[in-house]
């Protein structure tokens, strides 16, 4: 085997070692169309009931007083979870993947140097393979949940009040 095909061969045995992290996430879920956005655009003071259900949807706890004044609660959860996969990559190299790198082009300098190329392929092989199985399990697992509460306080005549939201991501 000529020095060409040699390195040729090396130089996709690396693209295939080399490649980088692939975003995967989990089936995609509808998500609600009820944002902090929503309610500073459609709902203002002195709304009827009637429109704030059009607007928003229905609430999700209603409590009446005493006094006749009606509490409206829109209470939205969502989660996030998304996976990186694990492997070798420039962008998220750790110390482990700097050493096989490093074996791998000494290995390519050496078998070069003496024209070895079959003990280079089968060391190139080797390395690939432990390279593979070492950093499969080198994936980052991410959960985000954000929140959107509403509060929406009606008169006895089922007139918009006061409103307040608050929105928080953990």
């Amino acid at each position: 085997m000529n020095k060409s095909k040699v390195l040729l061969l090396s130089a996709v045995c690396s693209l295939f070692i080399f490649t980088g992290c692939e975003k995967v996430q989990g089936p995609e879920v509808p998500q609600s169309k009820l944002t902090a956005g929503k309610v500073q655009q459609h709902i203002s003071k002195g709304m009827y009931s009637s429109d704030v259900v059009k607007a928003l949807g229905s609430p999700n706890i209603i409590t009446k007083d005493r006094t006749g004044k009606t509490t409206w609660v829109y209470d939205k959860v969502s989660t996030y979870h998304s996976k990186t996969n694990g492997g070798l990559n420039f962008v998220r190299m750790n110390s482990n993947d700097f050493i096989i790198s490093g074996g791998i082009l000494a290995g390519t300098a050496a078998a070069l140097k003496t024209g070895g190329q079959s003990n280079f392929l089968i060391s190139a092989a080797a390395l690939g393979l432990f390279t593979l199985f070492n950093t499969s399990s080198d994936y980052e697992y991410k959960t985000e949940q954000k929140t959107l509460t509403i509060v929406l306080d009606f008169d006895e005549n089922e007139q918009l009040q006061n409103f307040s939201y608050m929105y928080s991501s953990f």
